[in-house]
């Protein structure tokens, strides 16, 4: 937002709604989706640049459409000293584009950023890996799109950006892929829906994008997938989680509401290693809390709401949970903290807020943990940075927090680690 309305040549006020007062001043709104702009006498809920762009039309703050930044550069200085499978994957939202990271050294695969990085257009947001068709999608949040990239060199998939791009749905927001199947699900949150690509070849699964998107009740954002039921598990951000068969997109008991439990408002989403308990943070709007969920019922995880869900920092945000171990990760925006968290019982994991906290950048957007070597990368929005972490003690993980911090492209949001898949680690 801060990016949009700087491109414009907007002089704004910001107020984090990580002040209580601030949160309170927006209670008469009832339900509001963040961030929430101020603009005259109109208010623009969430992230939307058309009516944004129309509501600074009104108030005679702009004459024309979006003043554009230069585009990004080619991507013939890609040069990589390190194979693809090594990489970690980032996004830069602000910076339009993929920068590739040494998963072993915690450098850059090619050396430098520059020389580390694909140019993706549109305020790449999502990045996701499918193993089984050796490709990696891209998910672009203003323009709508999917990048595929080949997995062995990070080249665009069909020869160029162009051919490599489909059209997915207003707002995407993530992406995840099949383990088993050459299928890619990118969520819609503006035309709520989930669109299906197939990952080898970069086009829609069922022959078109009418036929390869379904629609969904609701504004859905995050997604999580449980292959030993065959679930895809969609968070609605206004507080739900819907159930569909992987395979068809069907509603799990058959319609929509039947397949939907409630939860509190929020992001995120993240199944347990055994693929039994959903994790999800509960915020924006609803008390702060962290809760467990079945994840075949959908039912509170120790039988009612009152004893599944537990008190965390402020703005819970991200979650995150380690592939192999019972450990979950919160990203926690007002203390600007990473919770580590026991994933069978929600308590702290090392017995203590002040001891299972550990202090992290300006807007943790993503975690992902490599338990190849037991780190996690935690991505801070706000600072274009990337922290590594002992994945058990969330200790620094080369000594101290600058020896394990990397500069990123602009806004690093989405992560994959292109050598580990759902089924665990692929090399090494």
């Amino acid at each position: 937002m801060k990016e949009f309305l700087s491109r414009q040549g907007i002089r704004f006020d910001t107020r984090l709604l990580t002040d209580p007062v601030h949160r309170r001043a927006l209670d008469g709104l009832g339900r509001y989706q963040a961030p929430v702009t101020i603009i005259g006498e109109e208010q623009v809920q969430g992230y939307r640049p058309p009516e944004l762009l129309a509501a600074l039309r009104r108030a005679g703050l702009v004459d024309g459409g979006e003043q554009q930044g230069p585009g990004p550069a080619s991507n013939a200085a890609l040069r990589l000293n390190a194979p693809m499978a090594d990489a970690l994957a980032v996004t830069g939202f602000l910076g339009d584009g993929l920068a590739l990271f040494n998963s072993n050294t915690g450098g850059y695969l090619g050396g430098t950023l520059e020389h580390s990085t694909v140019p993706v257009p549109g305020r790449p947001i999502a990045v996701e890996t499918s193993h089984v068709a050796g490709t990696v999608a891209v998910v672009g949040y203003e323009s709508g799109s999917v990048t595929f990239l080949s997995l062995e060199d990070g080249s665009y998939l069909n020869g160029d950006a162009a051919g490599s791009t489909r059209m997915t749905g207003e707002m995407p927001l993530y992406a995840v892929a099949h383990p088993d199947e050459p299928l890619l699900y990118v969520s819609n949150s503006e035309s709520r829906s989930v669109t299906v690509f197939d990952a080898g070849t970069g086009e829609y699964a069922f022959g078109s994008l009418e036929r390869s998107a379904f629609d969904v009740d609701g504004q859905p954002g995050v997604m999580a997938f449980n292959e030993s039921q065959g679930i895809l598990y969609v968070r609605m951000r206004e507080g739900a989680v819907i159930m569909l068969r992987a395979d068809s997109m069907a509603p799990l008991r058959g319609s929509l509401e039947a397949s939907t439990f409630q939860t509190g408002r929020g992001r995120g989403i993240a199944l347990s290693p055994d693929r039994k308990v959903l994790y999800i943070p509960e915020a924006l709007g609803d008390a702060d809390g962290f809760a467990l969920y079945d994840a075949l019922s959908g039912e509170p995880l120790f039988g009612s709401r009152e004893n599944s869900v537990f008190a965390t920092g402020a703005v819970p945000f991200a979650v995150a949970a380690h592939p192999t171990k019972p450990i979950v990760y919160l990203s926690c925006f007002g203390p600007q903290v990473v919770e580590l968290r026991d994933g069978r019982t929600g308590d702290y994991l090392l017995g203590s807020p002040e001891s299972s906290s550990v202090p992290v950048g300006s807007g943790a957007r993503a975690m992902i943990v490599d338990p190849r070597d037991d780190t996690l990368y935690v991505s801070c929005y706000d600072e274009s940075s990337l922290i590594m972490l002992d994945a058990s003690t969330g200790a620094p993980r080369f000594g101290d927090r600058a020896a394990s911090t990397r500069t990123t492209l602009r806004g690093p949001r989405g992560m994959s680690l292109l050598g580990v898949d759902a089924s665990g680690p692929r090399h090494r």
